[in-house]
């Protein structure tokens, strides 16, 4: 209830916001010349080398020098977790120009995601007929379908299958939440021996709270993106589908 509470109160605040700015007398310019030079200001051109380290670098160096101490420290501990997403989780952004599309970069998506995924769910010593590992079927075959890719795209264009790379990247990142959620797990059954507590006892209150925070700061997100209807049915949808899985198992 507090998430639908606050869900629909910044949803509210976010389109009441009333200008004062005085009106300014357009440009006469065509609409497709104004976007264009607006997206240029947004996002200069770079070279294709550029344009790969400034997406792979998890430090913001453009606003560095405007962040204080605290934000600069901050930046620095989280830069290998966000190294690491960047590496293997390719992003569809339909509202950038290139939708952020990055020759070098998507293509080692096509490695390093199923590399990832693969060595989580199947492990590093899983075997194909008991004779070839499964990371080196995976590694060979997503090797190949790279450099189809980097050979016949081009830095700065989109390809037509772009979106696909949107399904890849929600695959990585439910890995992802999967393998963070083993790992809060298992710190908690930690606590548990360390203060004597049983698994009933963890479940009914810290696994509880966490679970709820995760489902209460994405429907925020989702409200604060203007999309406060799917935030309130998240609210509800979440609690269902987990209640669904957990009986059918």
């Amino acid at each position: 209830m507090l998430s639908i509470l606050l869900a629909a109160i910044l949803y509210g605040a976010d389109n009441t916001v009333i200008s004062l700015e005085t009106p300014t007398k357009a440009p006469n310019k065509p609409l497709e010349e104004l976007i264009r030079e607006e997206e240029e200001e947004d996002y200069p051109p770079m070279s294709e080398c550029m344009e790969f380290l400034h997406l792979l670098s998890p430090v913001n160096f453009q606003s560095w020098e405007f962040m204080p101490l605290w934000e600069k420290i901050l930046e620095v501990v989280k830069s290998p977790v966000l190294l690491l997403l960047t590496l293997t989780t390719p992003v569809v952004d339909l509202s950038h120009p290139k939708q952020y599309w990055c020759r070098p970069l998507n293509t080692m998506h096509l490695v390093t995601g199923p590399i990832f995924i693969a060595l989580v769910i199947a492990g590093g010593d899983s075997m194909i007929a008991g004779k070839v590992p499964t990371l080196v079927v995976v590694g060979l075959c997503s090797l190949a379908v790279g450099l189809i890719v980097f050979l016949t795209t081009d830095n700065d264009t989109p390809p037509p299958y772009h979106l696909a790379f949107a399904y890849l990247g929600f695959l990585v990142s439910v890995v992802w939440i999967y393998c963070i959620a083993n790992e809060i797990v298992v710190l908690l059954q930690a606590i548990g021996v360390v203060f004597n507590l049983s698994d009933t006892i963890i479940g009914l209150t810290i696994l509880a709270w966490g679970n709820c925070l995760l489902d209460f700061l994405s429907n925020i997100a989702v409200a604060r993106k203007g999309f406060p209807r799917m935030g309130i049915a998240a609210c509800f949808g979440s609690p269902f589908l987990s209640i669904l899985l957990y009986i059918s198992h």
